[in-house]
């Protein structure tokens, strides 16, 4: 008999989080898009042309100022962009905190719904259809920089000459940023820079990135980005 009750409880509160669920993605996640445009001030969730702030005029890609009024044009970076969405992630666990405590199982529910749903807004931001030209075009002229025509790779070298005594420290402080856009852990960076002619290529992972890097002293430092 108990374990009748039981099961018959479990079978309501599985119906429960189905119907949740779908409110939540109806609701929720479209709330989250809204959320996430303004506080980046930025039509980055809208497949449309894109406008100057200002007085309305179509923006070419490329322009840094409007060609109507002069207005500088705001950029986006994939760093907003994930600060935006760990905002609200916070918010959210905030929120089921708060519930958690009060022991409100159904709030609970909601909660740990949206929050899979912030993970998902982030993929939809800035996901995966975007290749390297698309994320570092803007610093392929470089001379330490090497982009694939297609995309799939780049190089960064620190010593892309292998001159003697050389080294760029505008390249290198440039992997440092690169690893923490493409969500590398920290302790990477530390690895690449205490990494020895002697150590051969090392890999790290994050995501479907990986990273793999040599050291010589001749050559300076180069790191490989792939994506999966």
């Amino acid at each position: 008999m108990a374990d009748d009750v039981k099961k018959d409880e479990l079978e309501i509160e599985e119906e429960i989080i189905g119907e949740i669920t779908e409110d939540v993605v109806d609701e929720v996640s479209e709330e989250m898009v809204e959320e996430v445009a303004e506080e980046l001030d930025a039509d980055v969730l809208e497949d449309q042309p894109k406008l100057c702030k200002k007085c309305g005029a179509k923006l070419e890609e490329g322009q840094d100022f409007c060609p109507k009024c002069g207005k500088k044009v705001a950029t986006v970076e994939k760093q907003d962009v994930v600060a935006a969405v760990s905002k609200l992630g916070d918010t959210v666990k905030d929120a089921i905190d708060g519930e958690v405590k009060k022991g409100n199982k159904k709030k609970l529910i909601v909660g740990a719904v949206a929050i899979v749903l912030v993970l998902v807004l982030a993929i939809a931001v800035f996901g995966g259809g975007k290749d390297f030209n698309d994320m570092y075009g803007d610093i392929s002229a470089n001379n330490w920089c090497t982009i694939a025509s297609d995309g799939t790779y780049m190089r960064i070298d620190t010593n892309p000459y292998n001159l003697d005594n050389s080294f760029n420290s505008t390249a290198y402080y440039k992997i440092k940023s690169i690893n923490a856009e493409l969500g590398f852990e920290s302790s990477v960076f530390v690895e690449m820079g205490q990494t020895r002619s002697i150590d051969g290529r090392q890999t790290a992972s994050a995501g479907k990135y990986t990273a793999s890097w040599t050291y010589h002293p001749d050559k300076g430092l180069e790191v490989l980005y792939t994506m999966k």
